[in-house]
């Protein structure tokens, strides 16, 4: 009779044991399957902000591109001018203010140039010798102030070789996968 209730201790323990370890690898999986569906939850979320972002940034980044390089001085250069002189027109060099000496738009801080050999210029902040011609041009001088104390801002903040350098990866040609 000894005998009997050993075996059956031994298999109850045996049964237990299976039981306690299927359970405990059925509550990791289900966890793990949690875990999973929340992070694809997470991700997509994230995936939809972005194209949401995307989708309202694309018409300010496509109207950003297409300003030609003329465009982030204050003034460009017309070689096509035509001004009358001594009562017939001849050709001219023309300065016309730059579209962006108005001032950034909608969603721009601050248009910036920043040639590899200097510090960076901005439009809207022209210096001495533009200064004055832009406020002839109509430019309020509190519009050309701000934009000189954002450029000064941009410029304490950024040093030219430390952005070249952190975003050379990202330019770098990659091979297609």
């Amino acid at each position: 009779m000894i005998r009997w209730w050993l075996l059956y201790a031994l298999g109850a323990l045996v049964a237990v044991a299976a039981t306690a370890w299927i359970g405990a690898r059925t509550l990791r999986a289900e966890q793990a399957a949690a875990d999973a569906r929340a992070q694809a939850a997470h991700g997509e979320r994230v995936r939809l902000a972005l194209w949401r972002l995307e989708a309202r940034l694309a018409p300010l980044v496509a109207r950003e591109a297409a300003w030609p390089p003329a465009a982030f001085s204050p003034f460009i250069a017309d070689e096509g001018g035509v001004v009358p002189s001594a009562g017939e027109f001849c050709s001219s060099r023309v300065l016309l203010p730059s579209p962006l000496l108005a001032g950034p738009g909608e969603g721009v801080y601050l248009h910036i140039h920043w040639p590899a050999d200097g510090a960076p210029r901005s439009p809207e902040a022209p210096a001495a010798p533009w200064r004055n011609l832009a406020i002839k041009q109509g430019v309020d001088p509190v519009d050309i102030a701000t934009a000189e104390a954002r450029l000064a801002e941009f410029a304490q903040r950024f040093q030219r070789d430390r952005l070249v350098a952190a975003l050379r990866p990202a330019l770098a040609p990659r091979a297609l996968p």
